[in-house]
């Protein structure tokens, strides 16, 4: 809302300023949000004189010196840490830093890394002035040669240039053992390659037409491949229970039943090795579902692909 209401309000005159309702866009796109606003007209169907004012003065904001490229085609970095100064957003190889809280002079403003970068250039959108990039600790200190260029927020582009990812894998899937159990136990009732496990057996009921749709087990074995050597998030949706090894190191192991559930771990893989992986399901009544997703700073949040999994 741009004030505190969804609808018309004649008498709600709180309304947010435009520099916050800018803040909260920037904010949201940094973080690959959309930012819907509400404009609540009256009878008559008239948009009131400050929503207007607001929207026109954020879109001002967003033309002025090429500002609006931290936010259109822009989103989440997954390479630096949400700053306390402001929000930070990324477009192909360039990062926009919006900075709300502008340094005193010579003060650094510090972004912390969350995966192997450089950077290659810095100008502050708008200004002629310089920006100084050292690498400091964790990451990097920005320090600008003057003052802030805009009183909402000003821009640093940063040109970035990630680490190198490893060759895209030729892997084929994990090998899939069904069994007609859910413990396991006696030869499965069949094997095969399965190239990702990104399953809803709400159809089809199970894995195999001969094995019944409920009280039923999956295990999944191989490796698993990753182009970026980086701390990668893995994430299992299931229903009933999930466990995970990688590198024979339980990382999920969620054996109470339960209904549709995500569950996460944090793993560091190197690029280009291949990780062993073990992934155990068990259905037992009700829907059946088990995916296995991944996500780093430089590998947006997908269900693990074949290219990258590899049989035993």
């Amino acid at each position: 809302t741009l004030n505190g209401h969804w609808g018309f309000a004649k008498y709600d005159q709180n309304w947010k300023s435009p520099a916050t309702l800018t803040r909260n866009l920037l904010d949201i796109a940094s973080r690959g949000g959309n930012y819907l606003l509400n404009v609540g007209p009256d009878k008559l169907g008239r948009v009131p004189q400050p929503s207007v004012d607001r929207l026109r003065e954020i879109g001002s904001w967003l033309r002025t010196s090429g500002q609006g490229r931290a936010v259109y085609g822009a989103g989440a970095t997954g390479l630096v840490d949400e700053p306390s100064w402001g929000a930070v957003s990324r477009s192909g190889d360039r990062l926009y830093a919006s900075v709300t809280s502008w340094p005193g002079a010579g003060q650094p403003l510090h972004l912390t890394a969350r995966a192997p970068f450089t950077v290659t250039g810095a100008r502050v959108l708008g200004s002629a002035q310089r920006v100084e990039v050292a690498k400091a600790g964790d990451g990097f200190d920005l320090t600008p040669s003057g003052g802030p260029a805009d009183p909402t927020a000003s821009v640093i582009e940063l040109t970035v240039k990630p680490a190198p990812a490893a060759p895209e894998g030729r892997g084929q899937g994990l090998r899939e053992e069904v069994f007609a159990n859910e413990t396991f136990t006696g030869p499965p009732a069949v094997t095969r390659t399965d190239p990702a496990v990104n399953h809803i057996w709400r159809f089809a009921g199970s894995p195999a037409a001969d094995v019944p749709a409920d009280h039923f087990g999956v295990r999944w074995t191989g490796f698993l491949q990753p182009r970026h050597s980086e701390t990668y998030t893995l994430t299992t949706v299931s229903d009933d229970t999930a466990r995970v090894w990688i590198d024979g190191r339980l990382v999920i192991d969620h054996t109470t039943p339960h209904e549709p559930q995500v569950d996460k771990a944090t793993v560091a893989l190197r690029a280009g090795t291949k990780h062993a992986i073990r992934i155990e399901y068990t259905e037992q009544t009700g829907e059946a579902h088990m995916k296995l997703l991944w996500s780093s700073p430089s590998v947006p949040q997908q269900i693990v692909p074949r290219s990258q999994l590899y049989t035993p």
